[in-house]
């Protein structure tokens, strides 16, 4: 799912610059860009819930599986709404806090630094 949101997101990059703001149908789909965001969040969000379940899941996938969000999550995260930027980084930060998660530690701490890296570069003037 975190995959196909990369390819989602950029097909969504390439379509939005070519609507034309005089398009009766502009600001349809402008909300309709902001609701995949916000369901974007959901994804990621739940991507995050998902690394908390240690009862269903053994450590190794779990790691695996943070890999995976280091692959997407940097280029998902600085699309999101400002608010959910922010709690993806809370919630990341509270993981590497609590002591049930010290075997993801390594993981969830590249997975930060990564995100975290990401909206710092998408926040530069110009881009």
């Amino acid at each position: 799912m975190l995959r196909n949101s990369v390819a989602l997101l950029s097909v969504s990059d390439d379509f939005v610059p070519t609507i034309k703001k005089d398009d009766p149908k502009y600001q349809v789909r402008m909300d309709g860009v902001e609701t995949m965001k916000r369901g974007l969040a959901t994804v990621i969000a739940g991507s995050l819930t998902t690394l908390t379940e240690r009862n269903t899941y053994r450590t190794a996938e779990l790691i695996k599986f943070a890999g995976y969000m280091q692959e997407t999550l940097p280029r998902l995260v600085p699309s999101l709404p400002p608010g959910a930027q922010a709690e993806t980084v809370s919630r990341l930060d509270e993981m590497l806090k609590d002591p049930a998660m010290t075997d993801l530690h390594s993981s969830l701490n590249d997975l930060r630094l990564k995100v975290k890296t990401a909206l710092k570069s998408a926040k530069v003037p110009g881009r």
